[in-house]
């Protein structure tokens, strides 16, 4: 976590106990001079005195510094908006050729680069959005750019199980098809592309290649990255886990080509790695991305956690222990200190308020026994009565409790500062409920009746990415669908179209769906996530919501997970309307 700081100029101030004590320091040594032959010197001054003098100054000058670090308020973020931080796009090129199947590494060269990726989504960083590619005779978008990291995962987890319909090598047209996906992703934060591959491709494969990254790549503004799987000597390529793989009656070796892959990466001022040198290494590290940083004139956007409290507690304790001393009266001082510390640190318990009027719902919400205060509050009139009752059930996560208690505040509100309150908690409710729409206007409405500006700006800006994100998922998955629906039509094509598949058959048509909008990575986020969607999927989400868009079982064959769905996809995709017992070979094309 990186640490920031309120006001960094306090930091000058801790600099100014030096200008008394080089003063001091100078004008002993002019008397010492002036008074005593420096031979003599050691034997006037008192040692064990002067010990204790100097440990004093040093434990004062540690507190000064304690306390000037409080003033420059170090402060952590505990969530930051997405158009605080920009975002970055990233497009995971992932080799699925045959030779891939080579055991050099283990357990062999797909499942390492599948366990590659795996370990750099666990650390996906907020402000990072990636997808999947994959390519072998042909080149397959399974996921296009998000900041979903469970979505990713399972994507990642899945690409053991996925066989592609041809064989061959064309990276060309998977460069081609991620230069697309991340040119319609707006980021500012800038865009990569991640190649993972042993760089065994044949020699019309390879130039096809480096035509396709001088093409596309420059003029999308992409950064190329490529990690290199493999070991540098020849190896056979295995069919299955019994058989080797034999072509034409010759059995199949391969090895990492990595001196093409270093040449390819060089010809867009790319970066190669070898997979064994980055063990270990975050995904930003191997991208080359800065550390995240958020502009000064963004800090009132974000939610931080402050910690000044530590270092004025440390300050103040190093303080008292170096100025008491023996003196009588210490202890006294030191107690005076220590409540002074609680005063400002906020104290290390639960405060308890005493409500003088008896009052005792009041009380039951102060001390948090909201059960108790719900109850209370329930049985009477008014608008703090029922505010009142929609805190209490607000902090016992009964949301439809509270949307009913704070919508009745706001229409029983004396006045607009009152009724700002109550629709401002009302748009947190919604929030809560997934309804992310209708908090953002409530937000907006909060702040035109004299709720801070700032306050509802966050909220409202947190409120409009979750909903941007429903969209998000809604879309892809209404786009399954619709690949689904393309392949129950292909089912009820009559028998003689099927048998009129040949090797080469290739479609052209690729789908292009919209760019993912950056979320964020908090747990409790991605729930919000998930309620909103299940809001569109129940009819809740308003007039404009789409409705159901889960994948129908009638009339298709029910797939066995995620890679089962591909599997029967794929081959559609490149114009083959069966799905293949073995992946079919591209005429004049090799095929591994």
């Amino acid at each position: 976590m990186i640490l920031y700081w309120r006001e960094p100029a306090w930091f000058w101030v801790s600099l100014l106990p030096l200008l008394p004590m080089l003063w001091t320091f100078l004008r002993h040594r002019s008397i010492w001079m002036r008074m005593v032959d420096p031979s003599l010197r050691p034997w006037v001054e008192a040692q064990a005195r002067q010990g204790h003098h100097k440990t004093g100054q040093v434990a004062l000058g540690i507190s000064w510094l304690l306390l000037c670090t409080a003033l420059a308020g170090p402060r952590t973020p505990r969530l930051i908006p997405p158009a605080v931080q920009p975002d970055a796009a990233v497009i995971a090129v992932v080799d699925l050729s045959a030779s891939m199947a080579a055991r050099d590494v283990r357990p062999d060269r797909r499942r390492h680069a599948q366990a590659m990726l795996d370990d750099w989504v666990a650390q996906l960083p907020a402000s990072l959005r990636i997808g999947v590619v994959v390519y072998a005779g042909h080149a397959h978008r399974l996921l296009p750019p998000t900041a979903d990291q469970e979505l990713v995962r399972h994507f990642v987890r899945e690409l053991d199980s996925i066989r592609l319909p041809t064989l061959g090598n064309d990276l060309g047209d998977a460069l081609r098809l991620a230069s697309e996906s991340l040119a319609g992703a707006d980021t500012p934060g800038g865009r990569h592309l991640l190649l993972i591959s042993d760089g065994d491709l044949g020699p019309d494969a390879q130039r096809a290649a480096e035509t396709a990254v001088g093409e596309w790549l420059p003029s999308a503004r992409i950064r190329l990255h490529v990690v290199g799987v493999g070991g540098a000597e020849a190896v056979g390529v295995p069919r299955t886990a019994t058989e080797p793989l034999v072509i034409d009656g010759e059995r199949i070796v391969s090895r990492r080509d990595a001196r093409w892959l270093r040449a390819f990466a060089g010809r867009v001022d790319g970066d190669y790695h070898p997979a064994e040198a980055i063990v270990g290494w975050p995904l930003g590290r191997v991208l080359g991305l800065p550390g995240p940083h958020i502009d000064p004139a963004d800090n009132d956007r974000v939610l931080w956690d402050e910690w000044f409290g530590l270092p004025l507690l440390a300050g103040i304790v190093i303080f008292v222990m170096a100025s008491s001393g023996k003196r009588a009266g210490s202890g006294a001082r030191a107690t005076a200190v220590a409540a002074l510390i609680a005063v400002l640190s906020g104290g290390c318990g639960r405060e308890v308020l005493v409500d003088a009027s008896g009052d005792q719902a009041r009380a039951a919400l102060d001390l948090g026994d909201y059960t108790r205060a719900r109850s209370l509050y329930a049985g009477r009139d008014g608008y703090d009565a029922r505010f009142a009752e929609g805190v209490a059930c607000y902090r016992l996560a009964d949301f439809p409790c509270a949307l009913q208690a704070f919508a009745a505040a706001a229409w029983q509100a004396p006045d607009d500062t009152a009724r700002g309150r109550a629709a401002f908690n009302l748009g947190n409710t919604h929030f809560r409920l997934g309804d992310f729409e209708e908090a953002s206007v409530l937000f907006a409405e909060a702040g035109k009746l004299g709720v801070s500006p700032e306050l509802t700006a966050i909220n409202r800006e947190f409120a409009d990415s979750l909903a941007a994100t429903v969209r998000r998922h809604l879309a892809d998955v209404a786009e399954t669908q619709r690949r689904a629906d393309w392949r129950a039509a292909a089912r009820e094509m009559p028998e003689v179209m099927r048998d009129r598949l040949a090797e080469g058959i290739r479609l052209s048509t690729r789908f292009a769906g919209p760019a993912a909008l950056a979320v964020l990575s908090a747990d409790e986020l991605s729930l919000l996530v998930a309620r909103g969607i299940e809001r569109h999927r129940d009819g809740r989400g308003g007039a404009s919501a789409p409705g159901r868009h889960w994948v129908k079982s009638e009339g298709t064959v029910a797939p066995e997970g995620t890679a089962g769905l591909f599997n029967r996809l794929l081959p559609m995709e490149v114009g083959i309307l069966s799905v293949p017992g073995e992946p079919y070979r591209i005429e004049g094309s090799r095929p591994w």
